[in-house]
Order: C-alpha cells, then structure tokens, then sequence
C-alpha cells in the first residue's frame, strides 16, 4: 500500500536515452538536482531504462559508465528519491549471459528442433536476442540471484518490467510448458515475479497484475494526434480491468533531455508557439507540452522526462506550480480516495463520462474523463484552442493557456460545477 500511494502521490522520472553513453552517474545526479531547484515538486521515482546494463541481459550494472553508482544511488536516497531499474526477459546474443543461458538451456527454443538451440528474436535495439524461458523451473532462481545482487550491491528500490509485446517472441517459439498464446508470456513473468520483487510497473498486461504494479500505456510520440490519442487509451485500459494505469511521459515519449536535435537558440512562451531551447537543446512544442502538462495533473501518475524548468518561461514555470498544488491538494486525495474502490471492485481510478453519468448522451465522449464521481476533466487537445465544447457538460467554455477546465460535482447531485 505504501508504494501504491507514493505512486499517486509522487512524480515518476524517467531517464530513458535512445544511445547508450548518454546515460551515466553524472546525467541521474544532474537531472535529480534540477528536479529539487524547482522546488515545488516531490522527488519521487527516478526509473532508469535498460541502459544501467553494457548489453541487455547482462543483469548486472555497467561499472564503465557507472564506477561509483552505489555512492550516487545513495545520494539519491538521500535526496528523498527512489531508484527502479527497467528489466527485460530477453538476453543479446553479444551478452556476457547468452553462453550460460544457452549452456543451462533457460531460453525459449525454436519448436520442433533441438532444445539446446535458442529461438532468436529482436527487440528495441537489438538485433539478435533470446527470450528467458519462464516457464522453465531453472530460469526463475538464476534470474532471481541476479536480481538479488544488483539490489544487495546497489540498494535499488524496484524494478520495471518491460516485457515487449508478442511480435517480440521468436515466431516458432517452444517453451517448457506450452503457452496458450504468446501474451500469456506476460502474465506468467509478472505473477512469477511479483511477490519476491518490488515492481512498480509492467510494460503491458494481459491480466491485472497485482498491486501496486500499475501497468502502463504504449508510448506516445510528442504530437497533438497522440496527446488526442491518450484519454480514449487509458479509458479503454479502465473498463478493460486495469485500474493502475501509468500514462507516459509530459510532452511524449521519444523525447529526454539529451537525445534531442540541436537548432539555433529560440525561446518559446505560452504566448507563442515556438519550440523552446535549453542551451540550444530542442524540446517539445511548448503549448503542446504545456496542455500535455495540464492533462496529467489529474491522471493516476505524473511521469516526466522535460523538466518545466527547461523552457526558461516564468510563466510555464507558474503555471507547473498552481498545476503542483492542486493535484496535491484536490487531486492526490480523491485518486487516495478511490484506490480502495480499485482494489475492491475493481472500478478504474479515471471513468469514462458514461459511468458517471449513466446517460447514453456521454456514451461517446473521448476528450473528457473523470476521477471517481467527484470531478470531470476537459482539456484542451488542439493547438491554439482557447474554449471548451463538451455535450450537455460545457459550451464555448474559455479556456486560456495557463488554465485547465474541470468540473467538481455538487454535494448530493448529478450536476457539476
């Protein structure tokens, strides 16, 4: 319970880099030092991608890049951070892991061929790997004591498990014991795992995993379409029985502070629709971050990759602040109020208007959702919008930059206000 409600509460930072040598001790101590120079928002979760790893599948950390990590994890925790690492099943070929793997015959095999021989497949970056055989009674301990030392050595506080998608799998896959279906992959990984270890997270679900591991949406790049494309995602997630759900980060996914394109200095404002610079550093559309920004004040978890420091503007800065307040003061409370609900019934956390309501007139409202019963979300999802249309909810509400438009119900009534 207490890691589900740090979960709600507080921010989840994801230092996820496209290339490898971007990401060292130095960049984590630097981003979380900027995350306290604001000052307004909590520490919270650093989730740092697979990169903590030479090759995925080492399962032990790069001391190339990371010679001192353990003084930094320890930093950290001092600073009032925690720290997850991203985990995946699958194992590079250029591993230091493949040959014992291969040798204690604990990856998927191709089917109806020799067992010694692994089924490859790729994943992200990689483009020959195998894939850990969990249902394979000597993979789960093996995997389990390498697990176990990084948390030992390095006092990491959980873990995310990033577990691809069923494309991922080799096409002729044979495992231990026979899958119904690729997905079900999943769902036997996570439930092996999340009794022992501290999970925060799973890339994706085919069943509810148990809490506090919220599962999280699919990336979404930094554009207007996939800001549109967020609220219908995460509703369908709702109603499909997931009621943890992780959105990803402000602004879109394929951004973090360093992989950026490098353009002439320009500095972006709320008033205008120039893309700000850090040093020159591109970052996301500042209206489109911002609105972004405002949207997920109200959703389950905040995740950043952009800090709002980085665009130089007082005014995004302000608004950051007002947005900080009142998710801790309106926000947090109700999503606290909830969980028990979730955990009970089994009742999303976000609604679509429908279950609200319980009229027909709100069954296709994809731009709008609500936190429980007690308040209706609307933003605004379209450059250069600055009012609200919303059915029978709302018309030409105004809506200027710096505000959000959402809607508290009336003690003892349907109607919200």
């Amino acid at each position: 319970m207490q890691t589900l409600e740090s979960l709600i509460s507080e921010p989840v930072w994801q230092i996820a880099p496209r290339f490898k040598h971007e990401l060292q001790a130095e960049t984590i101590s630097k981003y979380t030092e900027d995350v306290i120079n604001l000052g307004f928002l909590k520490q919270g979760h650093v989730l740092i991608n697979e990169y903590w790893q030479n090759e995925i599948g080492d399962l032990t950390v790069d001391t190339s890049r990371f010679e001192t990590l353990n003084i930094t994890v320890d930093k950290l925790h001092r600073r009032g951070f925690k720290v997850a690492f991203t985990i995946q099943p699958f194992i590079s070929t250029e591993s230091k892991n493949f040959a014992e793997c291969v040798q204690k015959r604990l990856l998927i095999s191709e089917r109806e061929s020799d067992r010694r021989i692994p089924a490859l497949t790729r994943f992200k970056s990689l483009a020959s790997a195998g894939v850990l055989d969990i249902t394979n009674n000597r993979t789960v301990p093996w995997l389990l004591e390498k697990l176990q030392a990084v948390i030992e050595k390095y006092h990491i506080d959980s873990f995310y498990l990033d577990l691809g998608t069923g494309y991922d799998m080799p096409m002729y896959y044979q495992c231990e014991k026979r899958l119904i279906n690729p997905d079900q992959y999943k769902t036997i990984f996570t439930k092996t795992f999340e009794k022992s270890l501290n999970i925060i997270g799973v890339s994706a679900a085919v069943s509810l995993p148990r809490p506090p591991i919220f599962v999280s949406l699919p990336p979404f790049e930094s554009s207007w379409e996939a800001l549109r494309s967020v609220i219908p995602t995460m509703l369908t997630y709702g109603i499909s029985g997931f009621p943890f759900i992780m959105p990803g980060a402000v602004g879109g996914d394929i951004y973090w502070p360093g992989s950026e394109q490098f353009l002439p200095s320009s500095k972006g404002s709320l008033d205008s629709n120039v893309t700000s610079s850090d040093n020159g550093i591109e970052l996301p559309e500042v209206e489109l971050y911002t609105r972004w920004l405002q949207m997920a004040t109200f959703l389950p978890v905040m995740k950043f990759t952009h800090l709002p420091s980085k665009y130089n503007d007082e005014k995004v800065l302000e608004m950051a602040k007002n947005l900080t307040s009142l998710r801790q003061k309106v926000v947090t409370p109700l999503l606290q109020k909830y969980k028990r609900e979730a955990l009970e019934e089994g009742l999303p956390l976000i609604r679509p208007l429908w279950l609200v309501t319980g009229g027909d007139a709100a069954l296709f409202v994809q731009d709008e959702f609500a936190i429980g019963d007690d308040i209706v979300v609307a933003p605004v999802l379209f450059p250069g919008q600055t009012t609200r249309e919303g059915s029978r909810w709302m018309h030409e509400y105004r809506v200027p930059p710096h505000r959000v438009a959402y809607f508290t119900r009336r003690p003892d009534d349907l109607r919200f206000r």
